[in-house]
């Protein structure tokens, strides 16, 4: 356990060093992704902490640096960028305080992070659709490299996708709702 979370830590404390660059453009959504998972993992890391447990808060704060890694693979906007790492710092306070000092201060912060308060999260800024779309790309890319791997492809020339038409999303979205309807309260739905 000792090696998982320094190893862990070490994640961290590379998003910090590394020398990022970006620009300040309009929000993609890319943008507007991180920006919903910052702000859902603000409010759930909050609710777990209240609520004394924190090894589900601490495996929270994983799954956001991991976002945050994804996110620092493509094109950046150093804003957005920033902001998740400061918010990494801040939320890692209560259980590495010396780290989130030091963190702190590589980012050019004055003063203390235990004098600082608490992020708050911002209901509007959580977008689902932005973390749907988003998780649509990623499986969807998954997919075709599991494609590639089991026709033992290196890379391929050209990938076609089909995508259905926008009535097709909305006519299963119905049916979905109509059958939700129609189940017993208690009964145990399959995934």
């Amino acid at each position: 356990g000792v090696n998982g979370s320094f190893r862990f830590l070490k994640r961290i404390m590379k998003l910090v060093e590394d020398d990022v660059s970006g620009v300040d453009a309009e929000l993609n959504n890319r943008d507007k992704n991180l920006i919903a998972k910052q702000h859902k993992t603000i409010k759930i890391i909050t609710d777990h902490i209240d609520r004394f447990e924190f090894s589900l808060a601490i495996g929270k704060i994983m799954e956001f640096v991991n976002e945050i890694y994804k996110y620092k693979d493509g094109d950046i906007n150093k804003k957005v960028y920033d902001d998740a790492i400061k918010t990494t710092a801040l939320l890692i306070s209560p259980f590495t305080p010396h780290i989130a000092e030091e963190i702190w201060e590589m980012l050019g912060n004055k003063g203390f992070i235990s004098l600082e308060k608490w992020p708050e999260y911002d209901e509007s800024k959580i977008d689902e659709r932005a973390e749907a779309a988003e998780e649509l790309v990623h499986n969807t890319i998954a997919d075709i490299h599991s494609v590639l791997e089991l026709a033992k492809l290196k890379k391929a020339k050209k990938i076609t996708l089909f995508v259905s038409k926008e009535w097709k999303y909305e006519f299963v979205r119905m049916v979905k709702q109509e059958l939700d309807k129609t189940r017993n309260p208690g009964e145990i739905r399959p995934r």
